[in-house]
């Protein structure tokens, strides 16, 4: 800790020890009561002296810190006195003194513990920490202030000796102050000395020590630890800022300088070497070597930014370029502030960053822009027509006037073999007829490279190796680019640009890239004008169809409220309405006089409905029309609504066919239908009625077969005429049953009110009693029957009673047609 003078005179005054402030010249500056009394002086007559004047031997800068002398009081006795420095941490210049009463010997070396009240108040009153030991080296003595600063309460303290401070104190016992006070016998004052506390705590401490006459030494300590971390901090933060130095990319400096140049380099960084190429002592020995790689042609501007922020006080920021030694241009991008020293000198504190490489890709970029500028004049008037003569002379001369080169389009004709010349315009934007007008297409390499899509680069025609492109070189000798222009994903033809005579010279990527995108855009405005033409033809064609169509196409807006303008409608609309087109776009509510109330109403208005509703397709609807000649039609409309943007109304397109003849077709068609439901309903009725007799006829049969067998009448033998005629009698029966049952079934099945039940059959199960009264028949028949089932058939799904009539009339048939001796497989 740092004390003024003025608060040690506050804190000390109530010291009953005699105390003495000096500076370095030993000048007494103030003294404390106990220091009045013990010399028997006024304070006035103290205070402005020197210490030599007052006691003799008094301590001085070339003399020890600590003396011992005798003083006579003025009237008293003489007395021997100790005078000691106190290692106290005071503002420069003051040091503080502390005056002793040397006891007679042998009491001398009990002094600490004679002086009693005074010297005990100054020990415990005191901030700085102090310990005293004896000869022995032993602690007999320390203030509380020791206690905090070394860490170590007092009662343990006092069980020290100095050698075993050394468990505290990091630094080698002989070079700590208290060992070398003790040992050697001398003053040390304020040795820094780093100390690890017994709870690990790190302090640094300022350590003075002086030995006492009676062989002990006196030590003090304070605690300088948030003055040594602010050091440690400042000296990382120092070093921190010198890595970032070095490894800054830029320039960092430090320099006397005014309009006529640097005067004194005062700091450079590594930075300043890697871009001025030069070495930091030499422009440190001749600062004139950096203003003389100012670029000639900057440095006007260079000192004129100097001397606007010398004379505003203000940033220097300024761009330059800068010669190096080894040729190269840089550029520098400096930001500086100034500082105006005592002597009247300018210095500046700043840093200059290259910025060559965005220099030159601020200059590629302002190139580039203005290429793209050209070519989008290019495109606009390329894209100005859709007239393929005109866009090819159009781009020829907007090309040449905008990049000053010679430019042809040529195009390929597959079928003639050959490259046809389209349009030839000069740099300087005319157009002429070239002295050749084909290119041949076989046995030309440049031909082969364009077909295949690649760029064709020839930076001087003299290298040409083939025969046909040396004998075109004679027209244009130079340097060619050419470039294919694709159109729909084949070669249409080529873009050729040229320098030549005396503008020749090799094409660079720039030029090749620009002249691609000219192709690009060429070959798109050729596909737009391709396309107008065939739209043309397509125009011409949906026309002819429109007007020769059966069907009558109609466009119309429709607005809120029903209201309707019609735009457009074919020529069909006086066959099929009576009226002309251009009657019907004046007015297309005359139609409405034509349409029956009631369609009207519930087709039409309910169509514009849904129109509103938001529906794009309506239809087909159809409605009657009283033809202005007297006929009942009848019209069937089909309606395209295009979505509603913006506008106030719909868009909407339908087509109107006449229909009539088709509904009086449907007409009849009901006619019939309603005859064939009669039919069924007759059939249905007979067959029910059918089934009643015939029933009773089998139940009487049965009644016949029983009574005749009850007396005997009827026997087995199938020669007895009644067991013939009653066997005739059930079969013929069983047979008008099984046809009233098929008209049955049949009329269900067309009026689809028979439901099939279908559900799970096994066939191993199901089929096996149904073939089994079919062999007895087959061997009747001398047929032999087989029933194959396989062991892993699968269920299958079947309404049963069908599938047994199926199966039945399958096998009736099968042993009715089979000749004899023939086999059935089932």
């Amino acid at each position: 800790m740092v004390l003024d003078h003025r608060d040690v005179g506050f804190l000390l005054e109530r010291v009953a020890q005699a105390l003495v402030l000096t500076d370095d010249w030993g000048r007494w500056l103030w003294v404390n009561q106990a220091t009045v009394e013990l010399l028997g002086r006024s304070r006035q007559s103290l205070v402005g002296r020197k210490g030599s004047e007052i006691i003799t031997d008094w301590p001085s800068q070339a003399r020890a810190m600590s003396v011992q002398t005798v003083y006579r009081r003025p009237h008293g006795p003489q007395r021997t006195l100790w005078i000691e420095r106190l290692p106290l941490w005071l503002e420069h210049p003051y040091q503080l003194f502390a005056i002793y009463v040397l006891p007679p010997a042998p009491a001398y070396t009990t002094l600490s513990r004679t002086e009693g009240i005074y010297y005990r108040s100054l020990f415990d009153l005191l901030p700085i920490g102090i310990t005293i030991a004896d000869a022995a080296g032993k602690i007999v003595d320390a203030n509380p202030a020791s206690e905090l600063i070394l860490g170590v309460k007092l009662p343990s303290l006092l069980q020290h000796n100095l050698m075993e401070l050394d468990s505290l104190i990091t630094l080698p016992l002989e070079e700590q102050a208290c060992f070398k006070a003790w040992k050697n016998r001398q003053f040390v004052a304020n040795k820094i000395t780093p100390l690890v506390q017994p709870n690990g705590s790190q302090r640094w401490l300022s350590v003075s020590a002086a030995p006492l006459p009676n062989g002990g030494v006196i030590t003090t300590y304070i605690d300088i630890t948030e003055q040594e971390k602010a050091k440690i901090a400042l000296h990382q933060s120092q070093a921190k800022f010198q890595r970032i130095a070095d490894m800054f990319p830029g320039v960092i400096y430090t320099v006397i300088e005014d309009e006529n140049g640097p005067q004194a380099y005062e700091y450079l960084n590594p930075g300043f070497e890697r871009i001025y190429g030069l070495k930091i002592e030499q422009v440190y020995q001749n600062p004139a070597l950096v203003y003389a790689q100012i670029h000639p042609d900057d440095r006007a501007s260079y000192q004129q930014a100097i001397r606007a922020a010398i004379a505003e006080n203000k940033l220097f920021q300024h761009e330059w370029r800068i010669l190096t030694p080894d040729g190269q241009e840089k550029w520098l991008q400096g930001c500086s502030q100034l500082e105006r020293l005592d002597n009247g000198q300018i210095c500046w504190h700043g840093i200059a960053l290259d910025i060559t490489d965005c220099k030159i890709a601020g200059l590629a970029l302002q190139r580039q822009m203005a290429k793209e500028r050209s070519l989008r004049r290019v495109m606009h008037a390329i894209r100005s027509s859709l007239d393929l003569e005109e866009i090819f002379t159009i781009a020829a001369t907007t090309i040449s006037q905008e990049f000053q080169l010679e430019v042809h389009i040529v195009e390929y004709r597959a079928q003639e073999q050959c490259w046809r010349f389209r349009v030839a315009c000069a740099k300087n934007g005319e157009i002429f007829s070239p002295a050749i007008t084909e290119i041949p297409d076989a046995g030309n390499p440049f031909s082969q490279e364009l077909k295949a899509c690649r760029v064709v680069q020839v930076d001087d025609t003299k290298t040409i190796p083939d025969p046909i492109n040396q004998g075109i070189r004679e027209y244009f000798p130079g340097a060619w680019l050419l470039v294919p222009i694709v159109v729909d994903s084949q070669v249409w033809g080529s873009l050729s640009l040229m320098r030549l005579g005396e503008d020749a010279r090799p094409w660079n990527p720039d030029e090749i890239s620009l002249a691609q995108q000219l192709s690009q855009h060429l070959g798109l405005a050729i596909e737009q004008a391709q396309m107008h033409i065939q739209l043309q033809a397509s125009q011409q064609e949906l026309k002819w169809i429109l007007e020769n169509s059966p069907v009558v196409t109609v466009k119309l807006r429709l607005f809120p409220n029903y209201e309707a303008v019609c735009d457009y409608i074919s020529p069909q609309s006086e066959r099929l309405f009576g009226y002309r087109p251009e009657e019907l776009i004046a007015d297309i509510t005359i139609l409405i006089r034509h349409i029956p109330p009631e369609d009207f109403r519930n087709i039409i208005l309910k169509a514009c409905d849904q129109i509103y509703q938001g529906q794009t397709y309506i239809g087909p609807i159809c409605y009657r029309y009283q033809h202005p000649n007297g006929s009942l039609r009848w019209i069937q409309e089909s309606k395209y609504v295009q979505p509603k943007g913006s506008e106030p109304y719909w868009s909407v397109v339908f087509t109107a066919t006449d229909v009539t003849d088709l509904y009086s077709a449907r007409a009849q068609i009901e006619e019939l239908a309603k005859l064939n439901r009669m039919k069924d309903d007759f059939v249905s009725t007979v067959s029910h009625e059918l089934r009643t007799p015939l029933s009773n006829i089998r139940m009487a049969t049965r009644m016949i077969e029983l009574a005749l067998r009850h007396r005997g009448l009827l026997d087995e033998n199938p020669d007895n005429p009644l067991v013939k005629y009653l066997e005739i009698l059930k079969q013929q029966t069983q047979q008008e049953v099984n046809l009233i049952n098929d008209l049955l079934d049949l009329a269900r099945l067309q009026s689809n009110s028979y439901r099939l039940t279908l559900v799970p059959v096994n066939l191993t199960t199901f089929l096996s009693p149904l073939v089994a009264p079919f062999r007895e028949r087959a061997a009747q028949n001398q047929q032999t029957l087989q029933l194959e089932l396989a062991d892993d058939l699968a269920p299958v799904l079947a309404h049963i009673p069908y599938l047994e009539r199926i199966v039945n009339e399958l096998l009736s048939n099968a042993c009715k047609y089979t000749p004899a001796g023939e086999t059935i497989t089932l």
